[in-house]
């Protein structure tokens, strides 16, 4: 039996409030397979951020366990989870998070020099993902001469930089209008498709699951469907 890329197991986040505490997520249970688009569905408020940060390693369950190919992330050390992010995790965010005096090559060029990689080749990778979401031209153009598809398709790059193998959007069409963000879930299907990438959206948008293989609805911090 082929087994999840990503697995929680009975997952609890609470936050505390001085002496009031707050179950975010409350005994969820999410496998997520490998060279599949996914789409977790929920209103606001429903505890979709916080499951996206536990899935990106970026946040730890209070309670519960969380699987990476077989790995329990609980037993690993903050340093080791930040290895992990760097190298096999790819984010794409609602708001773009470009830093906005770099240009389009350099936004996306930046996540290989962290991890330490040569320049000139971090250089011509960067090229060669900007001509995948179809940037071909745009090296120098700096995010506030882009439209908000353009952004969004230059933050989907830098979060190939790194050829990670799965790739987490977090409402990656919430600031485009429908054409534009249409195009962004094409291109995060063909991802999928062509480049095998295990793709996660988190959204509220209940028009995404069409261009998902499964839908996962969560509602008060519990996978209701």
């Amino acid at each position: 039996m082929k087994q999840p890329i990503i697995k929680l197991e009975d997952v609890f986040k609470i936050y505390k409030h001085g002496d009031v505490e707050t179950a975010v997520l409350q005994g969820v249970n999410l496998d997520v397979f490998e060279n599949t688009i996914t789409s977790i569905i929920g209103p606001s408020g429903s505890g979709k951020s916080t499951l996206l940060n536990i899935l990106g390693l970026l946040d730890v369950p209070d309670k519960g366990k969380m699987f990476l190919e077989g790995q329990d992330t609980s037993k690993l050390s903050f340093d080791d989870l930040a290895d992990i992010r760097g190298k096999r995790i790819g984010f794409v965010f609602q708001q773009f998070n470009l830093v906005q005096h770099l240009s389009a090559l350099e936004n996306i060029t930046m996540p290989m020099i962290f991890q330490k990689k040569n320049e000139g080749e971090a250089i011509e990778k960067g090229r060669q993902l900007l001509e995948l979401v179809n940037l071909r031209g745009k090296e120098n153009s700096r995010p506030g001469q882009l439209s908000g598809g353009e952004q969004q398709r230059v933050a989907i790059a830098r979060a190939l930089a790194n050829d990670p193998e799965i790739i987490l959007a977090d409402e990656p069409t919430g600031n485009l209008d429908s054409r534009n963000g249409q195009a962004i879930m094409e291109l995060l299907a063909n991802l999928n498709k062509k480049e095998q990438k295990t793709v996660v959206v988190i959204t509220h948008d209940s028009n995404i699951a069409a261009y998902c293989d499964s839908t996962i609805i969560i509602k008060d911090g519990k996978i209701v469907k």
